[in-house]
């Protein structure tokens, strides 16, 4: 009787662990995916901002949007990387463990 017991127990302790784990990879592959979407778009924002200083041959009108396409991509991957630490460190992960 005692291990009938012990078993449901067991089963009910896995039947309500599993969703949360779901739930929280869940999550983490989500802000692995964003991170990676992320920092693609930042690598080509600043290539697209040095083109533009390049580009600019003297020009302050378009040295100064190079600039700013450089600091708004700067700011912008800045507010990814906080917003991942803060989705999976709301869950008491590692944020930047990739789950396999």
């Amino acid at each position: 009787m005692r291990v009938k017991a012990v078993v449901v127990g067991t089963l009910l302790a896995m039947a309500l662990i599993q969703p949360a784990l779901a739930q929280t990879m869940t999550v983490s592959y989500l802000a692995s995916a964003l991170r990676a979407v992320g920092s693609a778009l930042f690598g080509l924002a600043l290539l697209w901002g040095a083109a533009k200083i390049m580009a600019s041959g003297g020009d302050q009108r378009m040295l100064e949007e190079g600039k700013n396409v450089i600091k708004n991509a700067i700011i912008g991957y800045i507010l990814i990387i906080l917003a991942s630490f803060i989705a999976v460190g709301s869950l008491n992960l590692d944020p930047l463990v990739i789950i396999p």
